[in-house]
């Protein structure tokens, strides 16, 4: 009976492999196949041949070191080690050994040396058994690996790299975790497996969310950018086809992005159309909506006050034009600020107000003609033919000719 036990467990022994040293670096908290085999083996050899409906052992001792003729990464090494502690354990309970509260005595264990052990069960069950558990460890280990490297390339193909060094991580994390390293060591117990399957799931079904979210992010980079080159074209448009410029607006908004820049484009579409009450409804949009923008806010508020001058709203246009946002504008701005309000003035046919102001104006402009260079070619023109009426209403007309 020795012989045959040793001749079965050689055979054994020279039909398994070694656990691969890439799983054991991929998942670090892995116990040794040595240490599950033990365990494993001495839930076996305790529970061997018992009639009990349930059966489980109080305490699993310390896997002991392998012997000189045992390996660290070898299954059925430890399961035969813990299958023989088990059952002699077993032997000893039921033989009426004296056993401690705390589980097992060990003491009462019989101390066998190397070989000497004579198992009184019958040795193929025992052999089958550790066959079986042998190769379902080794079966699920490298599924375990295989499903990692799968998702390792899947976030590799699909993610950008932070994103793939963040899900890596998370997976790397969720096997070396303290509580994973203690309760998922074992890979031939079914409701271990089923845990890191589960687990493994979800970080597939992650990688695949990530993947749709950055799908959504480049197609909205990609309206985004459509959208303000549609805007670009009805700026440049806007004064040569005013209809047209409108129109890519509209294709533009269409994408479901906002802009103050199509308030803008409006605001000078209608205005070439000569449909001041849009071109004020879009002003006023404008307006409300660069309350912060000192320089786009000035022009607004010039454009409305020549819209509500169109209306014959001098009041309120002239309030407009005198709002403080003015004090500190550019000499361009101030002039700009000043014509209108002499056209105001000439509308409203006070004189005398319009030619005071352009006197004033002409003279600023004197002072300040470096600096000009963006006047409009009409304006100076315009302000002499202001002067000149404005005198000649004012009975000046030697002065006006």
């Amino acid at each position: 009976m020795k012989s045959i036990f040793i001749l079965s467990v050689l055979i054994i022994s020279l039909q398994t492999t070694v656990i691969t040293n890439t799983i054991v670096a991929q998942v670090p908290a892995i116990k040794s196949p040595f240490s599950n085999g033990y365990e494993k083996g001495f839930k076996e050899g305790y529970c061997y041949n018992t009639k009990a409906i349930y059966c489980d052992p109080q305490v699993i001792p310390i896997t002991p070191l392998p012997r000189i003729n045992e390996s660290d990464q070898y299954y059925q090494d430890g399961f035969n080690r813990g299958f023989q502690v088990g059952l002699d354990l077993q032997r000893v309970e039921n033989g009426g050994g004296s056993i401690s509260k705390s589980g097992i005595s060990y003491s009462a264990i019989p101390k066998y040396k190397f070989n000497d052990y004579i198992p009184t069960l019958p040795t193929n069950a025992m052999v089958n058994v550790l066959m079986y558990k042998e190769e379902l460890f080794k079966t699920r280990i490298q599924w375990v690996q295989s499903r990692i490297d799968g998702l390792t390339e899947l976030a590799h193909a699909l993610l950008d790299d932070d994103e793939f060094k963040e899900i890596n991580k998370k997976i790397r994390d969720y096997f070396t975790s303290p509580k994973n390293k203690k309760e998922l060591g074992d890979f031939a117990d079914d409701w271990v497996i089923n845990q890191i399957s589960n687990a493994l799931k979800s970080f597939e079904k992650e990688i695949y969310q990530k993947y749709k979210d950055e799908l959504k992010e480049i197609e909205k980079t990609n309206q985004q950018s459509k959208f303000f080159k549609l805007l670009l074209t009805a700026y440049d448009s806007v004064y040569k086809n005013p209809a047209l410029s409108l129109k890519l607006v509209e294709e533009a908004e269409a994408l479901n992005f906002e802009h103050t820049s199509t308030y803008n484009i409006k605001t000078k579409a209608y205005t070439e159309l000569r449909n001041f009450d849009l071109a004020l409804y879009w002003v006023n949009k404008l307006i409300s909506s660069n309350a912060n923008d000192k320089s786009e806010l000035r022009h607004a508020i010039i454009s409305k006050a020549i819209f509500l001058g169109e209306f014959n709203k001098y009041s309120e246009a002239l309030n407009l034009l005198n709002d403080p946002v003015f004090n500190d504008a550019e000499k361009l701005v101030q002039i700009t600020v000043s014509i209108n309000k002499i056209e105001i003035y000439y509308r409203m046919k006070d004189y005398k107000a319009a030619l005071n102001l352009v006197d004033q104006t002409l003279s600023f402009i004197s002072l300040s003609n470096s600096n000009l260079k963006n006047l409009k070619n009409e304006d100076l023109p315009r302000l002499k033919q202001i002067k000149a009426a404005s005198l000649r209403e004012l009975g000046e007309y030697q002065q006006a000719l």
